[in-house]
Formats: C-alpha cells, sequence, structure tokens
C-alpha cells in the first residue's frame, strides 16, 4: 500500500517561475504521510474490501486540508492486491481584513495546514476602540500521536469579553469504527445583546459560563450499518450580571431599562445520561453542491443519535433529553435531504431549554455547470433560562438582504432559492460562479426581551462566486443584496463570505447555540 501525496491542482498544472511562487503562497509542501496515515481504514495485510475503500476516501475528503482523495486497486502476485491512495491538497492561506478607511480595524493570518503536518493554525488582531484591542489564538490538529484524535484548541481575549476552549476527540468518522469519545472544557465570558428596535441603541447583558463535558461511545455488532450506546458527564456553571448596559464606541452607557433586571439567574448543572445512536448511511461523491466545484461526500440513509440523562448536583435535579437526526436521498443529480436537532429539560411539572432547529433542503444538478437549491431552515426556543436571542438578519443563517435589520426574536423560519451557475473560468486555476437568491423569513417573538414578531420578510439579490484552485472547497463569495420588503434598519449593500473547510448539509445557527447547554447533545456521532 502506497500514499501519493499531491499538491493542490493549482499549483501541480504551473510551469516555470510561478510554480515556486504558488507553491508558497498557496500550497508548501505537500500533506505528509503522517497526517493522511491515520484515517486510512486499510492496512497493510488487511483484507483488502469495496467498503473500506470507499470509507477510505470518504474519511480522507472529511479533513479540511484536502481537496480529495481516491484509491486505486491493482492485483498482485499470490492473490493479493496493491492499494494507492492518491490525496490532493486544498489551499492553506487563512487570510482576514477588515478595515474603517485606510486604517486596519481587523487582521487575522494562519494556515489550514501548517507545513502539511495537518495543523492549523490562526493569530488575529482586532481594534478595541473604546475598549481594550482584543487578539485570537487557534490551534487544531487532525491527527494526535498517529492516530485520528482531533485537538482542537481556541483562546481569545475579546475587546469586551474572553473565550477559551479545548478539545479531544476520535470523532465517530466511519461505521466502520468501533469506538468515539470526546472530551472538552469551555469557558466564555461575552455580552448578550438584544435589539430594541429602531433608533434605540441595544441592551446587553454580561453572561459568564464555564462547563465541561467527557462521554464516549461504542458500536454493537458488525456490518456496514451499526448501533451505538455509551455514557456522557458533562456539568456547567451559568452566571448572567443583574442587569443590562449599552455599549458605545466611547464606553458603557447606563441605561434606566428594568427589562433585564434579575430575569435571569445563576444556575449549576451537572447532568449524568445515556448515549444511544443508530446509523445505516450510504455515501456517494457530489460536484457544486454546496461549494462552487468542489467535491464533497453525501449521505443516503438515516442517521440517529439522542441523549438521555438526569441531574445530579445543584439546582437541577430533573430530566434531560435531547436528539440529532438526519436522512437523505438521492444522487449526484438530485438530492432531498432532512436534518436537525432537538433538546428540553423536565423538573417536575416544568419545561424549559426547549430548543429545535432543522434543515430541509432540495438540490438540483441537472449540469455540470448547474445547480439549483431550496431549503426551509428552522430555528426556535421556549422558556430559556440562558440568555439568547436570534435575528433576522444575523450572518450566514439569517435572511440574506436583511444583515442590518433590527428584528429580533425567539423563533426564525427562512426558505431559501438559489440558482447557481459555473461560468468557464481559468483552466483548472480559477472557478468563477454567478447566483441569482430570494429568501422569504419570517420572525416570531417568543419569550425573547423585546422580542417581535413580524410579517414575513422578502430579499434577493445576486452573487459572485471564485474558487481557487476551482477544485478547491473554499470559496470566495461576493453578494449584492437587499429587502424587497422594508423592515427596520435593512438596506441594500455588498456582503462578503468565505466558506472554509468540507462543505456539509448543514450547520446550526451560530445565534441558538447559546441557548443551548454547554453539556448539550454531543457531536461525536459525527454528522454528515
Amino acid at each position: 500500500m502506497t500514499i501519493i501525496r499531491g499538491e493542490p491542482v493549482v499549483v501541480e498544472r504551473s510551469t516555470g517561475v510561478l510554480r515556486p511562487f504558488l507553491r508558497f503562497a498557496l500550497g508548501g509542501v505537500p500533506t505528509r504521510e503522517s497526517a493522511i496515515a491515520p484515517f486510512l481504514l486499510v492496512k497493510q495485510g488487511d483484507q483488502c474490501t469495496e467498503l473500506a475503500l470507499r470509507e477510505s476516501e470518504r474519511v480522507l475528503r472529511a479533513q479540511p486540508y484536502l481537496a480529495d482523495a481516491k484509491a486505486v486497486v491493482t492485483p498482485d502476485s499470490n492473490g493479493t492486491v496493491r492499494v494507492d491512495f492518491s490525496t490532493t491538497d486544498d489551499i492553506r492561506p487563512i487570510v482576514g481584513l477588515a478595515a474603517n478607511g485606510a486604517t486596519p480595524t481587523r487582521v487575522k493570518l494562519g494556515t489550514a495546514n501548517l507545513a502539511g503536518y495537518g495543523m492549523a493554525v490562526a493569530a488575529q488582531w482586532k481594534q478595541g476602540f473604546a475598549f481594550r484591542d482584543g487578539w485570537l489564538l487557534q490551534f487544531r490538529d487532525y491527527s494526535i500521536s498517529g492516530r485520528p484524535w482531533l485537538l482542537d484548541t481556541y483562546l481569545e481575549r475579546a475587546p469586551l469579553g474572553s473565550v477559551a476552549t479545548a478539545t479531544l476527540s476520535q470523532p465517530l468518522y466511519s461505521q466502520l469504527q468501533r469506538v468515539a469519545w470526546s472530551g472538552n472544557i469551555v469557558h466564555l465570558e461575552n455580552y448578550q445583546s438584544f435589539l430594541r428596535g429602531e433608533d434605540v441603541d441595544p441592551l446587553s447583558l454580561e453572561v459568564a459560563r464555564t462547563g465541561w463535558q467527557v462521554n464516549a461511545l461504542y458500536r454493537l455488532g458488525g456490518g456496514a450499518n451499526g448501533v451505538y450506546s455509551g455514557v456522557q458527564v458533562g456539568g456547567e456553571h451559568v452566571s448572567p450580571a443583574d442587569r443590562g448596559v449599552i455599549i458605545t464606541d466611547q464606553g458603557f452607557v447606563d441605561d434606566p431599562d428594568t427589562t433585564l433586571a434579575a430575569r435571569y439567574t445563576t444556575q449549576d448543572r451537572t447532568l449524568v445520561s445515556l448515549l444511544l445512536g443508530a446509523r445505516a448511511l450510504r455515501f456517494f461523491k457530489a460536484q457544486g453542491f454546496d461549494a462552487l466545484e468542489g467535491a464533497q461526500d453525501v449521505a443516503n440513509g438515516m442517521q440517529f443519535g439522542g441523549v438521555f440523562g438526569h441531574g445530579v448536583g445543584g439546582e437541577f435535579t430533573g430530566w434531560y433529553g435531547g436528539s440529532q437526526f438526519y436522512t437523505g436521498m438521492g444522487t449526484p443529480r438530485f438530492f432531498a435531504g432532512l436534518e436537525g436537532n432537538v433538546e428540553a429539560r423536565r423538573q417536575g411539572d416544568d419545561w424549559s431549554d426547549v430548543i429545535a432547529e432543522g434543515r430541509l433542503a432540495f438540490y438540483s444538478h441537472p449540469t455540470q455547470r448547474r445547480t439549483r437549491i431550496l431549503s426551509f431552515e428552522y430555528s426556535g426556543a421556549w422558556s430559556t433560562t440562558v440568555p439568547f436571542e436570534l435575528r433576522l438578519g444575523t450572518a450566514r443563517a439569517g435572511l440574506r438582504g436583511y444583515e442590518d435589520s433590527e428584528t429580533s426574536g425567539g423563533r426564525r423560519a427562512i426558505v431559501r432559492l438559489e440558482d447557481r451557475l459555473v461560468f468557464p473560468g481559468i483552466k483548472q486555476y480559477l472557478g468563477v460562479g454567478g447566483a441569482a437568491f430570494i429568501d422569504a423569513g419570517k420572525m416570531w417573538a417568543g419569550d425573547v426581551p423585546f422580542g417581535e414578531t413580524v410579517n414575513p420578510r422578502v430579499g434577493a439579490g445576486i452573487g459572485l462566486i471564485f474558487a481557487i484552485p476551482r477544485s478547491s472547497r473554499q470559496n470566495l463569495r461576493v453578494d449584492f443584496a437587499g429587502p424587497l420588503i422594508p423592515d427596520a434598519g435593512s438596506k441594500w449593500g455588498v456582503n462578503f463570505t468565505i466558506s472554509s473547510g468540507r462543505p456539509r448539509f448543514w450547520r446550526p445557527a451560530s445565534d441558538l447555540a447559546r441557548a443551548r447547554s454547554v453539556a448539550q447533545t454531543p457531536v461525536v456521532f459525527g454528522w454528515p
């Protein structure tokens, strides 16, 4: 068995003086075997099966620093075979820049594959204006000690607040694995802002949270599908301030509004839980679904995971339950999928922290150059004990064209329709595409402070998408979008976004994550 390591396509196909420059700027040395071999499910001397080969390819493509992977089997002597795994690197630079006029206000630099070792490193500086300057350090190693163990650390001192997290895990990458586990610790100090409508400054509440979690999962039985069971122990401490403040460019300003006064209380919770899961998936390789032309693995079948536990200390001594589910069916030409999360707590006769979110989507890829996506996304929470709010126009999960909207609430639903076309581009060096889209969304007040229930809003726009090289899964997108139905604060404008890492069917809304428990439903199941 051999491993053939390939640089990004744009580097391999370049010539002359251009190649060393592109190798330095976009690639560096090819990814080393030490960052590839731990994810192979076929070992020297083992029986070689088609399922193990397919899963090895897919698990390699799941690593953000690899754009593609392929296995080639050649018959050898004595009834054996030779397996050659070839990989293609994705581009590595991590760059971010924000400016006020000609003055930089945020600079981010890093690499997604440090010296080919499969490690992501990034650092950021952010101007604090009336507050301290902020900085961020992030380190992620996808294979520790020659094993598929993921180490993820994140340390940030923001102009207001701080974040420190550390996770060590062996995610459930494949149904051929027997064991998956994870352990993490989190400490957050930040401010949750609450919009109060047009021409009124948001009211912000300081919140400190510390949490930890340890879990392990074991696969029962053999075969291509699997049933899993395990245990989880976790706890958290949540300490909100007793009143809100206004944050301005000159500093803090007191506000007489007492809406947030004593609304949220300090909490200590420790949970002991049982993990259950079932997985029956078959994957196919598709191109041009979520990335412009990059490859991704899409799952047909069903998957379910749940956590069911009881509080054993602190103020919470009731029951807790959560589940994650996925189902998908289709081909590289047409695909339909559904994924979602649900969780809740019950103490005595009272329900609290009820959270539900998910995505239903249909992909149509009639030709190599064209993709249509119709999706429905929902996020909502009821009776939350941790400060949070959903915004109509939040980044990525919100309504496009309403990024500056001043509407917020506790539940949000959005329907999206996008038609994307790939333009000729420049050989393998540059992929270029265009998109036209229209979104319709509705917000419900729920029980969030200052929440509003509004009639449906509609946003539309056009965009340009760039990929370097064209097979990369990291795409730069420039959208011109705006509201078709006016909303407080909304306006037409240009937005720049960068998608990085492997595309996946759905990512939970980041603004709803604040309502979740730090010891929440585990992601150790490795959802597609």
